[in-house]
């Protein structure tokens, strides 16, 4: 009987490679939900767009121990906390956290599909 070598090193790689790149598909995906939702029109006022067009992400970080790929999106304008979550007279937009249940609950399992993983909500 021949015994089936396992491949661990090939397979974390293959499945960290997938992850990695639908990380990246859906960071994307936040990043242009989230800018749709700042529009010039109410009830979100967009004044000059930069805050809008400061909407970007970063590139997935891999973490080889905890098998974990993380991403990051969001802006750096000094502002943006305060669209964001509101202050005192202002409730805020949430344009991010919309974006991104939007992307979660409707994008994320066609693009966990298309590189060939499963999508659990």
């Amino acid at each position: 009987m021949k015994w089936l070598a396992w491949r661990d090193k090939e397979m974390i790689a293959l499945m960290l490679d997938a992850a990695r790149g639908m990380a990246t598909e859906l960071d994307q995906r936040v990043v242009r939900d989230a800018k749709r939702q700042l529009t010039k029109d109410p009830p979100h006022g967009v004044r000059t767009g930069t805050m809008r067009r400061d909407i970007h992400a970063e590139k997935p970080k891999v973490d080889l121990g905890r098998l974990q790929v993380s991403v990051k999106a969001g802006t750096g304008v000094r502002y943006a906390p305060f669209v964001e979550f509101g202050h005192q007279s202002f409730p805020g937009y949430a344009f991010m956290r919309l974006a991104l249940a939007k992307v979660m609950k409707d994008d994320a399992p066609y693009v966990a599909g298309k590189y060939g993983l499963k999508w659990r909500s």
